[in-house]
């Protein structure tokens, strides 16, 4: 009788490391200082926190001037600056998209970009400091094995005690 929670606490305990997948949206209010653009993007940023990688996929649209870079930089909250953690690839002038492979980092960076302390900025040629920019926030969410397996093991709780 007493198996099946101990089988269920050691499944669960069991069950460490995820992809995390996390949406950002861009602007020119999140800028430090803000900046009056009608420039947007959005971007999914996805961590592996086994392999310790992060890969970036993103798109902007209507900037004010040509797109000449842009960055994941870290590690700091949304109100102050932080240096350049690693480059995007960028294509378009005033529309166009940004990304990276999947680009390795020490397990401790992993953990700062998943307590939401590093930024996607966007760089244009007439704000070059960076037009648009989005803070990295993840939304918890449990994993869905581990809620199949309390799942799981709640239903043969439940049989159980009604045999």
């Amino acid at each position: 009788m007493k198996m099946l929670p101990l089988a269920l606490v050691v499944a669960t305990s069991a069950c460490h490391g995820a992809i995390i997948v996390i949406p950002v949206s861009l602007d020119g209010s999140q800028e430090v200082s803000p900046v009056t653009t009608t420039g947007t993007g959005t971007a999914t940023v996805t961590v592996d926190d086994v392999l310790n990688t992060v890969e970036i996929m993103g798109s902007y649209t209507s900037m004010q001037s040509t797109v000449t870079m842009a960055h994941l930089h870290g590690f700091t909250g949304p109100d102050s600056n932080a240096g350049v953690l690693f480059g995007l690839t960028i294509s378009g002038g005033t529309d166009g998209t940004f990304s990276s492979p999947a680009v390795s980092r020490s397990a401790a960076d992993i953990q700062q970009i998943l307590a939401g302390q590093s930024y996607i900025n966007v760089h244009s040629s007439g704000v070059p400091s960076g037009e648009i920019r989005g803070q990295v926030v993840p939304t918890p969410v449990p994993e869905p094995s581990t809620l199949l397996l309390v799942a799981g093991g709640m239903i043969g709780l439940l049989k159980r005690r009604r045999s």
